[in-house]
């Protein structure tokens, strides 16, 4: 039961950074954008 909850914790936490890195990229190119998060998208810069 800890394994499992512990791997939903890590997933929510990946989950939630690359949301934030796909929204800072749709911010970069203006208003009413949207990007999903493809993996190329790394970093923040």
């Amino acid at each position: 039961m800890k394994r499992s909850l512990l791997g939903a914790v890590l997933l929510s936490g990946a989950l939630l950074r690359n949301a934030d890195i796909a929204m800072y990229h749709a911010k970069e190119e203006g208003r009413n954008t949207y990007r999903f998060f493809t993996g190329t998208e790394s970093c923040l810069s």
